[in-house]
C-alpha cells in the first residue's frame, strides 16, 4: 500500500508539472509558437487525417515522434491528445528511473531521499524542454530508461560478483533504445551506444565469446524489432526512400554541415546548463575511481560522460539534446549521497537543489504565459480571400494549425534553413516549386540568406502583389 501511494503521488507529481509547463496544455493559449513541437504535431495531424509522413508533409525527424503525435490527434483531435501521450511517456520514464534508484540505494537511502531524487528531474527537463515536453527526446526517454535500469542491474550485479554475464535481456533493450533514437534523432542513442560498447570491451576483455554472440544478437534484434516496422510499412505505401532520405541521408550531410557553436559562443549559461551533466559524469565516477571503486559501471559512466561532453561542445548549443544525459543524474545523485554519508549533509543538499530548480521552472514558466501567440491579419487576410488557396515559405509550422492551412509541398517550412545543410535538398526544394501548387504563396525572407533558396522560381512563376509591414512577401501565381 505505502508503495502504491508513492507511485500515485508521483504519477500527479509528473501530471502537474506537465500541464503547468508545456505550451499544449489547455493551460496556455492556443496557437503559442512552439518551433520544432510545431512540426511534429503538424506532421502527427497530417498522418491521422491519412497523409503519409516525408510524402505529404517532409521533416528530418524520425517517424516515432510523428507517431506519438498522430496517436495524440488520434484521442482527441488536438495537441492536448499529444500531451497526454507525452505524460504517459515521462510517467513510464520515472518508472524505470525508480527502479535504476532502488537498484542502487536501497539499502543505503531512505525512501523520501529516493524520492526526492527522481522529482528533482522533473524541474530539471521542464528546463531543458520547455515551451513544449512534445519533443523528440520525450519520446525517447522511456526507452533509454529502460536499456539504463537493466545496465545498471548487470554492471552491478558484475561488480558484486554475483553475475559473470550479460544478461540478453539487456542487450536487447539497448537494441530497442538504439532503434528509438534513429526513429527520432539517431544522436539521441548516444550514452546508450557507449554503456553497449563497454559491456562488448568487457565481454571481449573476459573472453565470453557465447555470451557475446547471444548478446549481439539480441541487440541487433532489437535495433529491427522498432526499425523493421516502420520500414516495412514505408515501403508498402512506396515511400521507402523518402523515409530513408528523412531519417539518414539528409542528417548526414546537416551533422557535417552543422555550425559548432556551443564552445565557440561565450555564453557562460548556456555552458554550464549544456555541459554541466556530462562534465558531473566525469568527476563523480572520478571521485569513486580515486576511492578505488574501479567497477565497470562506474568506468561506463565516466566514458559516457567524455563522450557526451564532446558531443555537445561541438554541436549545435540547443538545450533539449541534453535531455538525452539526465538518466544518468540518479545515478550520480545516489552516488553523491554515498560519497557524502551524511544524511542530514546530503538532505539538506538535495532539498535545496529540487527548490532552486522548482523556482527557476516557475520563473520560466510565468515567461511562458506572457508568450504572444500567433496571429498575423494579412495572412489570415490571403487564406480568407484565396479560400485557402495559399502555401507558406519560411514561416513556422504553427501558421498551419493558427489559419486551418494543409501544406501544399512535402517542404512547407524551414525551407532555407534546411537547404544550407544538404545540396540536393536545395535542389530539390527548387524543383518543387517551380510549379505552383497554390494561388497564393506568402514569403519570409530568411535572416541568413540575401535571397530565398527559390528566388529564381519566383521570379520566373510568381508576381509579387504585396510586402506586409512585418516584412512577408506575398506572391500570386501567373
Amino acid at each position: 500500500m505505502r508503495s502504491a501511494g508513492w507511485g500515485l503521488l508521483n504519477l500527479l507529481v509528473v501530471a502537474s508539472t506537465l500541464l503547468l509547463a508545456d505550451t499544449e496544455s489547455p493551460l496556455f493559449h492556443d496557437h503559442t509558437i512552439s518551433y520544432d513541437s510545431d512540426i511534429f504535431a503538424l506532421a502527427g495531424r497530417i498522418w491521422a487525417d491519412g497523409g503519409l509522413p516525408y510524402v505529404d508533409y517532409w521533416d528530418h525527424k524520425g517517424p516515432l515522434i510523428f507517431l506519438a503525435n498522430a496517436v495524440g490527434y488520434v484521442l482527441t483531435g488536438s495537441t492536448v491528445g499529444v500531451l497526454i501521450v507525452d505524460a504517459i511517456l515521462i510517467t513510464v520514464t520515472m518508472l524505470f528511473l525508480w527502479l535504476v534508484i532502488d537498484e542502487l540505494a536501497e539499502r543505503t537511502l531512505h525512501i523520501a531521499v529516493r524520492v526526492l531524487i527522481l522529482w528533482t528531474l522533473l524541474p530539471w527537463l521542464s528546463e531543458l524542454l520547455i515551451p513544449s515536453w512534445n519533443m523528440c527526446e520525450t519520446v525517447c526517454l522511456p526507452f533509454l530508461a529502460a536499456a539504463l535500469w537493466l545496465a545498471v542491474c548487470d554492471m552491478k550485479a558484475i561488480g558484486d560478483g554475483r553475475t559473470d554475464r550479460i544478461a540478453p535481456a539487456t542487450a536487447l533493450a539497448q537494441g530497442i533504445a538504439c532503434g528509438a533514437s534513429l526513429m527520432t534523432r539517431a544522436t539521441n542513442a548516444i550514452g546508450v551506444c557507449v554503456l553497449t560498447l563497454t559491456m562488448v570491451i568487457w565481454l571481449v576483455a573476459n573472453r565470453r565469446w557465447a555470451n557475446l554472440a547471444h548478446c549481439a544478437l539480441a541487440f541487433i534484434g532489437g535495433m529491427l524489432l522498432l526499425y523493421a516496422p516502420f520500414a516495412i510499412y514505408f515501403a508498402a505505401r512506396g515511400a521507402f526512400d523518402d523515409f530513408m532520405y528523412g531519417t539518414l541521408i539528409y542528417n548526414l550531410g546537416h551533422i557535417s554541415n552543422a555550425p559548432t557553436r556551443l564552445v565557440t559562443s561565450g555564453k557562460i549559461y548556456d555552458m554550464a546548463l549544456i555541459l554541466g551533466v556530462p562534465m558531473l559524469m566525469i568527476l563523480v565516477p572520478l571521485l569513486r575511481i580515486l576511492r578505488r571503486q574501479r567497477d565497470l559501471l562506474t568506468l561506463s559512466m565516466m566514458a559516457a560522460g567524455i563522450t557526451l561532453t564532446v558531443f555537445f561542445a561541438v554541436s549545435e548549443p540547443y538545450k533539449h539534446y541534453v535531455v538525452i544525459a539526465v538518466p544518468f543524474l540518479p545515478v550520480l545523485m545516489v552516488w553523491c549521497c554515498e560519497l557524502v554519508r551524511r544524511p542530514i549533509v546530503y538532505t539538506t543538499v538535495l532539498t535545496l537543489v529540487f527548490g532552486l530548480l522548482s523556482a527557476y521552472a516557475v520563473i520560466e514558466h510565468r515567461h511562458l504565459m506572457g508568450w504572444p501567440t500567433y496571429d498575423n491579419p494579412a495572412v489570415e487576410r490571403v487564406v480568407r480571400e484565396s479560400h485557402g488557396s495559399v502555401a507558406f515559405y519560411g514561416l513556422p509550422a504553427v501558421v498551419y494549425e493558427r489559419y486551418d492551412v494543409t501544406p501544399a509541398y512535402p517542404l512547407a517550412n524551414l525551407q532555407d534553413w534546411q537547404a544550407l545543410f544538404s545540396d540536393g535538398y536545395k535542389a530539390w526544394l527548387r524543383d518543387m516549386y517551380a510549379t505552383p501548387r497554390t494561388e497564393y504563396l506568402i514569403v519570409n525572407p530568411t535572416a541568413a540568406l540575401d535571397e530565398p533558396v527559390i528566388q529564381p522560381e519566383l521570379d520566373a512563376h510568381y508576381d509579387l502583389v504585396e510586402t506586409t509591414e512585418d516584412g512577408l512577401d506575398i506572391y500570386r501565381a501567373r
